[in-house]
């Protein structure tokens, strides 16, 4: 069975007249012409051929968004990159298929159908400086199909990257769509056309206008008769154990450490063999927090560390050599010394 192309099938009108084509096609006005005339005409093509009206069909496309999250494009930038996404998706007039990927040292599949999978995806970030290497991949490996339709979105400084612009001129013709973001909220629409890049859109969004006032979130009821463990709303930033230590303290149940760097730090992870309630209370914390940084002490002597009324942090040092006990608060800076020599 042959198939007939759009153009071959006996349906439609006409839609216009040519000098090339099939005998078939040709006007019944040429037959009239005398032998020798209708000869030349064809000869020189001049004869009239008519050319039927091609019926419409539905560009039926599967769109693919692939989303940058280099260092560029981290904290503001990406959310507008994944708000844009959200959009292209969720457009009255997108019927096609759409998937999304992130693109990092790698492509990575994403799904953007609950918000439960928008946050989880807007937690994936890559250390690159920029993504031409991924960008080329994609296109090399994945997808050469010719019914595609690509989205891709950038920070707009890294259209300025040299292996970037490369990468992005020699796929042009299947790089449909290219979204530009910045940190200010300003989001640029281009489009790729016979090779040629046309800016379509450009959209500045007042960002302290729309992040003034965020969405109350819903607070979950807890029905549930067990007691909920308390923990912290903000943690502290912890830094791992330091090596050299120039003294260590047990107070109050708290585990603190005076560091070589003349830090005092705070950690919850000690081998305390007289209060193992209070280790297993912070177990959910790792590491040491900074209490206080540049400390003026000499790192020798015997140190000791208490609270005063005010509950200032005091540290005490006593030196050998000198037979001298200091007091310094690490809270005022305030300093005193006596000599124990009598």
């Amino acid at each position: 069975m042959r198939h007939l192309s759009p153009g071959e099938q006996p349906i439609g009108g006409i839609s216009d007249m040519t000098n090339k084509g099939d005998f078939h096609r040709m006007l019944l006005s040429e037959f009239a012409n005398e032998d020798d005339v209708f000869m030349n005409r064809v000869a020189n093509n001049e004869a009239l051929y008519i050319q039927r009206e091609i019926p419409p069909e539905e560009n039926i496309f599967e769109r693919i968004i692939l989303i940058d999250t280099s260092l560029r494009n981290w904290g503001t930038p990406k959310v507008l990159a994944f708000a844009s996404a959200i959009a292209v998706i969720k457009h009255p007039k997108a019927h096609s298929e759409c998937k999304v990927f992130t693109l990092g040292q790698t492509a990575v599949p994403v799904s953007l159908n609950k918000v439960e999978d928008v946050v989880e995806s807007l937690n994936q970030v890559s250390s690159s400086l920029e993504v031409s290497a991924a960008l080329e991949k994609f296109f090399n490996e994945n997808h050469s199909e010719k019914d595609i339709e690509v989205f891709f979105i950038t920070h707009q400084d890294n259209m300025e990257d040299e292996k970037m612009q490369r990468v992005i001129h020699q796929n042009r013709d299947r790089l449909k769509f290219l979204v530009t973001t910045t940190s200010d909220g300003e989001i640029n629409f281009y489009k790729h056309h016979k090779g040629a890049r046309k800016h379509i859109q450009k959209i500045k969004l007042p960002l302290q206008e729309l992040w003034a006032n965020p969405p109350q979130q819903k607070q979950n009821v807890n029905t549930s008769n067990g007691k909920k463990t308390d923990l912290p709303q903000n943690y502290p930033i912890l830094f791992p154990a330091p090596v050299n230590k120039i003294a260590e303290f047990l107070y109050e149940g708290e585990f603190f450490i005076l560091s070589s760097k003349k830090q005092l730090l705070k950690t919850y992870l000690s081998d305390n063999y007289y209060d193992r309630h209070s280790y297993d209370y912070y177990k959910t914390h790792h590491g040491c927090e900074v209490l206080f940084d540049k400390i003026s002490i000499k790192p020798r002597g015997q140190f000791a560390l208490a609270k005063n009324r005010q509950q200032h942090f005091i540290l005490c040092q006593y030196q050998y050599d000198k037979r001298l006990i200091s007091k310094l608060n690490l809270n005022t800076g305030e300093y005193s010394e006596q000599n124990l020599t009598g």
